[in-house]
């Protein structure tokens, strides 16, 4: 039996519903491979060379004749290394003018199929 996709394409280049327009997913590029086999020792380095890091960016934020859309991007990246990223939250209405927030890092697989059950029942009402 040969090992080819199967036929997903349909009129008016539409893909049938459920099925992936790339079935096989494409190659990744070796760089892509060797990044994730080597994600610990890559942080290692980085923390390694986390005071470099800083002090390359204080040199274009500091710097005359650096674009200002780029001072602000290493600046956004020298706040996010040195305070730590902001939590991300989302505001969700309760259906009475209320509102919850949810931390986001608090939302496991068993939370976002109670969200998705809970959207679905609202819709159907």
């Amino acid at each position: 039996m040969e090992d080819t996709p199967p036929d997903t394409k349909v009129i008016k280049g539409r893909f049938q519903k459920g099925q992936s327009g790339n079935p096989k997913g494409g190659n990744k590029p070796q760089y892509v491979k060797d990044y994730v086999g080597n994600k610990v020792e890559i942080a290692e380095l980085y923390r390694q060379n986390a005071a470099h890091v800083f002090f390359e960016l204080m040199k274009v934020i500091a710097a005359k004749d650096t674009p200002a859309t780029a001072r602000i991007s290493a600046i956004k990246e020298f706040n996010d290394r040195a305070f730590g990223k902001p939590a991300t939250s989302i505001r969700v209405s309760g259906g009475n003018d209320t509102f919850d927030s949810i931390d986001v890092k608090s939302l496991n697989d068993e939370v976002i199929a109670q969200i998705m059950a809970a959207k679905k029942t609202a819709e159907t009402k």
